[in-house]
């Protein structure tokens, strides 16, 4: 990123002027959510009040990227972060004059829309054979989908006593990657019991996500759920049932997402390679599940893991 990246505008907040790639137009936006100092659901709810949309799903999705956003999602995160008017034209000015040296403007869905998140650019400009050939693809994918769901669907009406890898009796023997939040059964549902923005962990901290209290390892809590090792290179679980699974792409925040992971461990190494908007799940047993999402990963100067996360309970 050049150094005129970096600067300021007249109130100190970060300032687009010297963007020059889009990647770094997205550090800078990424730098205004830090120096706002607000979470992605405050933001929201901003937004909201203002009259423009803006979904924490589809905002962490766009910070998560190093492509230019619509502007419009641009105009209402920069609202939503305070700006007046000259300050929302600063941006979306920046944003045109990148998107014009680096080509047209990609023609995205309105925010929240699936398709925002999941076709690239390159796809939605294409002519229509290579459409058509996508759609074909995107119908396989949909039928794999329906398949997929009605498997949910089977494991979550699963009597108890059998786990998600093969319907063998719990203690038979160990299974590939079974989910730890598999449902017990008797058609119950998942139901949100707490959420909180503007988390922070530093180097041998931990949560309990049940009150939201955040202490030291060394207190030896008992209801922590998870913490970061020293040096804040690992986010491990204290104790089993309790283990973590991290999400292979940025996505809706549903427990759902959670039960159909099938990588689960007792920490996660490699934590400052996590990129922002990535979903963390994490389960102290089969009826309870949090979904963390990064905001900001610890590097080697700052060993602080920043996030927002909701808690659900199956009843």
């Amino acid at each position: 990123m050049s150094e005129a990246a970096n600067s300021t505008g007249e109130a100190g907040s970060p300032d687009p002027a010297g963007a020059q790639t889009a990647a770094e137009f997205m550090e800078v936006l990424r730098q205004l959510k830090r120096w706002t100092g607000e979470g992605y659901r405050q933001l929201e709810k901003r937004a909201g009040t203002a009259g423009q949309p803006l979904p924490r799903s589809t905002l962490t999705a766009a910070l998560a990227r190093d492509t230019l956003p619509r502007e419009d999602l641009v105009v209402a995160f920069v609202r939503a972060c305070g700006g007046d008017d000259a300050e929302v034209r600063r941006w979306a000015d920046a944003r045109r004059r990148i998107a014009a040296t680096t080509g047209p403007g990609d023609p995205e869905p309105a925010p929240g829309s699936v398709w925002a998140d999941l076709v690239p650019p390159a796809i939605r400009r294409a002519n229509w054979p290579v459409r058509v050939m996508v759609a074909a693809l995107v119908a396989v994918v949909a039928i794999t989908v329906v398949a997929a769901v009605a498997s949910t669907v089977r494991d979550l009406t699963r009597p108890a006593g059998t786990d998600l890898a093969g319907d063998r009796p719990s203690g038979a023997g160990p299974a590939t990657s079974p989910s730890p939040v598999a449902p017990s059964g008797t058609g119950d549902r998942w139901v949100e019991v707490r959420s909180a923005d503007n988390v922070t962990l530093d180097d041998e901290q931990a949560i309990d996500f049940d009150t939201g209290t955040i202490g030291h390892w060394n207190d030896h809590n008992p209801g922590f759920d998870v913490g970061l090792s020293h040096r804040a290179d690992r986010l491990v679980t204290p104790r089993p049932p309790a283990s973590v699974a991290v999400l292979d792409t940025p996505g809706e925040v549903s427990p759902y997402r959670c039960t159909a992971a099938s990588q689960w461990d007792g920490g996660i190494h490699g934590l400052r390679g996590i990129r922002a908007g990535r979903n963390i799940c994490v389960t102290t047993g089969e009826r309870r599940c949090v979904m963390i999402t990064v905001d900001s990963p610890p590097d080697g100067v700052v060993t602080v893991l920043a996030f927002h996360y909701t808690v659900w309970e199956r009843r």
